[in-house]
């Protein structure tokens, strides 16, 4: 708990860590919600930045600023080039971004922002979460 962000601002984050190693991403929300999870294949940071873009977008209000402290993050879901890692995530992310009308802008990380340091210490906690189980085939 604690103070909400601005309202038209969303925190997002990104992380990787543990022993194995995981990642996890979050979005800090302008209504006070926290949106976690724990990214799915190989323990990636850059992944897990642009999965906690896409979760920020997702769940934002249309036209919120989400911040993020990852430079290559922002360019790959901003520009117009095409992605090299994580394409799939790094499409939905650019679709959710431009049909909400999201600006997306950096902030320094682990600078001591209250919201900033909020989201970075949810996304280590989604590095913690169990993954789920695996797919199973339906019954026809």
């Amino acid at each position: 708990p604690g103070p909400n962000p601005p309202p038209d601002c969303t925190y997002t984050d990104g992380s990787r860590l543990g022993t194995p190693p995981a990642s996890g991403a979050c979005a800090l929300l302008p209504d006070g919600r926290i949106v976690v999870c724990r990214v799915p294949g190989p323990p990636n940071s850059y992944k897990a930045e642009v999965i906690g873009i896409l979760l920020g977008s997702e769940f934002s209000p249309p036209s919120s600023k989400i911040k993020v402290d990852c430079k290559g993050a922002i360019s790959s879901t901003t520009g117009d080039r095409r992605p090299l890692r994580y394409a799939h995530y790094v499409q939905l992310a650019r679709k959710s971004i431009q049909s909400k009308c999201h600006a997306v802008e950096w902030i320094e990380g682990h600078t001591g922002h209250l919201f900033q340091e909020r989201s970075d210490e949810f996304a280590k906690y989604g590095s913690t979460l169990p993954l789920p189980p695996p797919a199973q085939p339906s019954s026809p």
